[in-house]
C-alpha cells in the first residue's frame, strides 16, 4: 500500500540546518496500522505531511497503491497530489481543524460533497449516529467539547472511506476518557473499512494498539557559517 524509500527532509531554522528525516525507508501494508513515535521535532508531522502530499521531500520516493494503481507522489504535480489526497486520504489533526462556520453535519459531509460522492449527506448523518453525535448534528464546533470535536474530525476523515488515514497526535489535547473513546473509534473505523492507518503519537497507549511502530530520533543540527 505505502512504500517509502530513502526519504530525506531538512529545514532551515535561522542559521541552523535541521535534518529531520534521513534515508528513511518503510512499507505499510494495506489495512495495517503504524504508530510513529519519537520526541518533539523528530519529524513525525513532517512524515505525515509528506505522505499526504502536503510537503515535498528533499530526496527519496513515496508510492501509494490504491485499487491496483501505484501513485508516485514525488513525481506528481501539486494538482495531482491535491486530487489524490482529496479522493484517497483522510486526515485527523491534533487541533481538530473543523470549519467554524459549518455545522457538525456539514463538516463531516464536506469531503464527500467536494468529491461528489452520492449520498454524502446521508452518510454523514449515519457516521454521526455511529459516533454518538447525532444530537450534535446542527450544532457549530465552538460549543462542542474537545472530545466531541475530535470525534467529528474522525467522522469527517472516514466519510470518503479513504484508502489511508493519517492522524497527527489525535489525542494530544484530550483527557484520558476522551483519549480512550477517540482512539477506539479511530482504530475500529479503519478496521471496518480495511483502511491503512498511520498515527503520530506521544501516547504509549495509542502506539501499543498499532500493528507496527516507527521510532524517530532527535533531528541532527548543523550550524551554517557565512
Amino acid at each position: 500500500m505505502i512504500s517509502i524509500a530513502n526519504l530525506a527532509k531538512t529545514y532551515l531554522d535561522g542559521d541552523r540546518l535541521v535534518e529531520v528525516l534521513k534515508a528513511l525507508s518503510l512499507e505499510v501494508s494495506t489495512g495495517a496500522s503504524l504508530a510513529i513515535t519519537g520526541p518533539s521535532g523528530s519529524g513525525k508531522s513532517t512524515l505525515l505531511n509528506i505522505i499526504a502530499g502536503l510537503v515535498q521531500a528533499d530526496a527519496g520516493t513515496v508510492e501509494i497503491g490504491v485499487d491496483g494503481l501505484r501513485v508516485a507522489l514525488q513525481s506528481s504535480t501539486e494538482k495531482e497530489r491535491t486530487a489524490f489526497r482529496r479522493q484517497n486520504i483522510g486526515y485527523v489533526h491534533q487541533f481538530f481543524n473543523l470549519v467554524p462556520t459549518l455545522t457538525v453535519w456539514e463538516n463531516v459531509a464536506l469531503p464527500g460533497v467536494l468529491n461528489k460522492k452520492t449520498g454524502a449527506r446521508d452518510r454523514a448523518m449515519d457516521l454521526l449516529a455511529e459516533f454518538g453525535l447525532e444530537d450534535r448534528a446542527d450544532a457549530f464546533p465552538d460549543i462542542l467539547s474537545g472530545g466531541e470535536q475530535q470525534r467529528v474530525a474522525v467522522a469527517r476523515a472516514m466519510i470518503i472511506e479513504p484508502a489511508v488515514v493519517l492522524a497527527d497526535e489525535p489525542t494530544g489535547n484530550l483527557d484520558q476518557e476522551n483519549t480512550d473513546a477517540v482512539t477506539r473509534l479511530l482504530f475500529d473505523s479503519c478496521d471496518q473499512f480495511s483502511t491503512t492507518l498511520i498515527v503520530a503519537t506521544h501516547s504509549e497507549a495509542v502506539a501499543s494498539l498499532a500493528d507496527d511502530r516507527l521510532e524517530l530520533g532527535k533531528p541532527s543540527l548543523e550550524i551554517l557559517v557565512g
